[in-house]
């Protein structure tokens, strides 16, 4: 089978995932970018690839979309079996789905994550056009279900697939020792009883002001480490004006050492004012971590089997009184919880579903 596969950028868990696909597939990916911009330059994947990589070099829009015929100077000039499409709202995607309906050519568009909303006329219809010409629209979650639902999609043209960007061999067997986690505390400089963790750029939208008005409310014996790069003078300030000591900012790292904070630590909080899926939840989960999110992280609502454990985004008091709470509870139980939910999101996973959703496609 031979399949086009576009996307922005060439991120790491991307480049896992499409080697593993193109394991059963003759694959091709089509790059819209090199990069996005607001991503750190340590943070590239593998070298080795075992797929066609095509890089469109278009005209730059926004921090990771772009606008150019490139893609669909590809689709021309080759005969692909299949076509998916991800990142509908980017210039080229919406050119290739203009080109594909012309020329009845089929493509699938494919949805990392995504909440349902309210969408203004214009954008409506436009949004109209692309969704119905699908074969298929590949989603991770419920909320896009509904959203799609809402422009008249039946859900006999949605197929769910799991959303990761974990190896099964990533995912631990067991939670990790009392002992280790002493260890390891030792060895990373965590010199509080309990740590928390939580992951993600030091921007606005993820939301650490939060965590860290939360932690006036949590003991001091409870270290909170903050992993994102170079943290900026508004968290610091805040730190500062709050009085909080037990706040820390950890530069960021790649996964395999990001994976060692996980395992040190004993708790992870999302609190996020939107993500349209949150792969670090995911990570968290394969180390075996307890985890609280706000509502506004599509991979907990899909995957946190207890609610208790959500907040509504912004509600700072609400987020510390879960912490406090889950914090006296048996974490190791809730850490196997965790093993035993994420084990079926996996690379490995992933890239069999899209080839069962294709193949399912032939008949």
């Amino acid at each position: 089978m031979n399949v086009l596969f576009t996307t922005n950028f060439p991120s790491p868990y991307r480049i896992d995932f499409f080697n593993e696909l193109g394991k059963n597939c003759s694959l091709t990916v089509a790059y819209e970018r090199n990069k996005a911009l607001h991503r750190d330059a340590k943070w590239v994947g593998t070298i080795e690839h075992g797929f066609r990589e095509i890089y469109l070099n278009q005209k730059p829009i926004g921090t990771s979309q772009s606008l150019g015929l490139g893609i669909i100077k590809i689709i021309k000039e080759n005969k692909f079996d299949r076509i998916i499409l991800c990142g509908y709202a980017s210039p080229s995607v919406i050119l290739a789905v203009i080109y594909c309906r012309l020329f009845k050519k089929e493509y699938y568009l494919e949805f990392d994550g995504g909440f349902n909303k309210k969408d203004p006329f214009g954008l409506r219809l436009l949004k109209r056009f692309i969704f119905r010409g699908a074969k298929k629209i590949l989603i991770t979650c419920r909320d896009t279900e509904d959203y799609l639902n809402s422009y008249g999609i039946d859900s006999k043209a949605i197929e769910y697939y799991p959303f990761s960007s974990i190896k099964r061999s990533e995912i631990m067997e067991k939670v990790v020792s009392n002992e280790e986690k002493l260890a390891l505390k030792s060895e990373l400089g965590i010199k509080e009883e309990k740590a928390i963790i939580s992951v993600g750029q030091f921007i606005h939208r993820k939301g650490f002001d939060i965590l860290i008005k939360a932690a006036r409310q949590i003991d001091e014996s409870v270290g909170i480490y903050i992993v994102g790069g170079k943290v900026t003078d508004e968290y610091l300030s805040l730190c500062k004006d709050l009085n909080i000591k037990n706040v820390h900012f950890v530069p960021f790292m790649k996964k395999e050492d990001l994976f060692k904070w996980y395992k040190a630590c004993d708790l992870f909080v999302m609190p996020t004012r939107y993500d349209i899926w949150g792969l670090v939840v995911n990570e968290a989960m394969a180390c075996g971590l307890p985890v609280i999110s706000s509502d506004m992280c599509i991979a907990a609502k899909e995957l946190l089997r207890n609610n208790k454990y959500i907040y509504h985004f912004d509600d700072y008091k609400e987020l510390s009184v879960k912490v406090n709470k889950l914090l006296k509870e048996d974490l190791r139980e809730h850490g196997k919880v965790s093993l035993e939910t994420i084990k079926n999101y996996t690379i490995e996973s992933m890239a069999e579903k899209h080839m069962e959703i294709l193949k399912l496609c032939e008949e």
